[in-house]
């Protein structure tokens, strides 16, 4: 009996078999008439074709008890200023150096909300090629008069085309900027971050 399948298969260390399901039902099988099992014994053979391609598949290697790494930063004068851009110090989280950083007026590009600000983590640190992080983010800004904190979660991929990854619709600027909701203070704002890197994605 001849069963084939003309699909592709990739064997990786993920998922080293392939095969069918149901190959052959037990009652043909086992009728010996039909001579699959004889003398208690059978045999089977397989013809493979080993098809190379130049395509890459990514693989996600999962870190077991990821560090929980946890940066605060104060941004000052951020009116009088009036920069696009600001960026915290640089401070290491686990094998890796970051930094915050803030558009209080939201980013000047197409994939942007022209009227949110933006809130991120910045990667300092080189990645090999084809390699990135996995990460669980965590960014809040402090409400200074009320401690109604304001926060947004999410997991985000970085990566040496993608240093700078965040949340682009952050927070209205009409919120960021109302005084009685106690973001802006003194002209100055504190931003915390909470994140773990998950894992490394590598492509093969």
């Amino acid at each position: 009996m001849d069963q084939s399948d003309a699909r592709v298969r990739r064997f990786h260390t993920m998922k080293p078999k392939w095969g069918f399901a149901r190959f052959m039902d037990l009652q043909t099988f086992n009728n010996p008439s039909n001579g699959y099992l004889v003398n208690d014994t059978c045999k089977f053979g397989a013809e493979i074709f080993i098809v190379k391609t130049a395509s890459k598949v990514e693989r996600l290697s999962m870190i077991n008890n990821p560090l929980t790494c946890k940066f605060s930063w104060t941004f000052h004068n951020i009116s009088r200023e009036n920069l696009e851009r600001y960026q915290s110090s640089s401070f290491v989280g686990g094998d890796y150096k970051w930094s915050i950083v803030f558009y209080p007026n939201g980013q000047s590009n197409e994939k942007s909300n022209n009227n949110c600000c933006v809130v991120g983590l910045a990667l300092d640190s080189t990645l090999p090629p084809d390699t990135s992080l996995f990460v669980h983010l965590m960014c809040r800004m402090r409400d200074q008069k009320y401690v109604n904190h304001f926060r947004k979660t999410d997991s985000k991929t970085f990566s040496s085309k993608n240093l700078a990854r965040g949340f682009e619709d952050y927070m209205p600027l009409t919120k960021l900027n109302d005084p009685e909701n106690g973001f802006l203070v003194g002209d100055r704002c504190i931003i915390d971050v909470e994140f773990k890197v998950l894992g490394l994605v590598t492509l093969e």
